[in-house]
């Protein structure tokens, strides 16, 4: 037992950490496809047009009746957030009430895109309009196409 207990607890750790390091590289991997989908004009740097220019695209898909509003219907039924359970659900509706400015039930396109926006804007830490690959890395305005 003395033996097992120390390997058990090893092959927990060593199965953690390798877990962990394959979700690491999945979720690399999916922000380097979000990202390049983003990148519309493949300059390997996405700007604030391209961002609020795609969310715009989702949300014109999400929008099923065509009234350039979306209503917790509409906006959950493509949210990426856990929304399956009781507190997801929760949770979703409180991000959608907090997209909905004007309290009205839905959030209009130009709800969405302030928010986006503003997401963009908090996003852009070196503040030079785009998002690069190094965002943090104070020489990356150098990413610039010029």
């Amino acid at each position: 037992m003395n033996i097992t207990l120390p390997l058990t607890l090893k092959t927990c750790a060593i199965m953690l950490s390798i877990t962990g390091l394959a979700l690491a590289d999945e979720g690399r991997e999916r922000t380097e496809n979000w990202f390049n989908e983003l990148d519309a004009d493949k300059d390997g740097r996405v700007s604030k047009k391209e961002y609020v220019d795609s969310w715009n695209t989702r949300f014109n898909l999400q929008d099923t009746n065509k009234n350039k509003h979306l209503d917790f219907s509409e906006w959950s039924a493509h949210d990426r957030s856990p929304s399956k359970s009781v507190s997801g659900k929760v949770f979703a509706r409180k991000i959608f009430n907090h997209w909905d400015e004007n309290g009205d039930g839905q959030v209009s396109l130009e709800e969405y895109t302030t928010f986006r926006n503003s997401m963009f804007d908090a996003s852009d830490t070196n503040k030079d309009g785009y998002w690069s690959r190094r965002q943090d890395d104070p020489d990356s305005q150098s990413d610039k196409v010029e």
